[in-house]
């Protein structure tokens, strides 16, 4: 038993953490109408009206993780859309340092893996118990 609290006691920080971070990058987008993503999925042809599904990924998935509520489901909406980020806005830094000579993706891949984790592992025993 102490084995399983310990266990979800870390799910529980690794979900809390990320998706406190998550809600304040995806507060910033909201804040912005969501610009950098528009012009971003400009640049690729695609219209910017699609921005608004980033809403879901930054606000609302991020809340469902931290909640528990759907939390593996939410998180591979959130990993999906990282993973379409980093494809979409930062595929010509995959190979490049910072300037500090850190990776310049480590971010999102930090992000990506924290919530590739959550899916897999799931929210743990502390969450919410609300019923769908």
């Amino acid at each position: 038993m102490k084995e399983t609290i310990r266990i979800s006691s870390g799910i529980l920080l690794i979900r809390t953490i990320f998706s406190a971070l998550l809600l304040f990058h995806g507060f910033a987008n909201f804040t912005s109408d969501y610009n950098f993503i528009k012009s971003a999925l400009a640049s690729i042809s695609l219209p910017g009206s699609l921005a608004y599904l980033v809403f879901i990924s930054e606000i609302i998935a991020p809340i469902a993780v931290l909640s528990g509520i759907k939390a593996r489901f939410a998180a591979m909406i959130i990993v999906i859309n990282l993973i379409l980020a980093i494809l979409i806005s930062h595929s010509q830094e995959l190979t490049e340092l910072n300037a500090f000579g850190g990776w310049a993706v480590e971010l999102q891949v930090l992000y990506l893996t924290g919530f590739l984790s959550i899916a897999i592992l799931g929210p743990g025993k502390f969450k919410l118990n609300l019923k769908f």
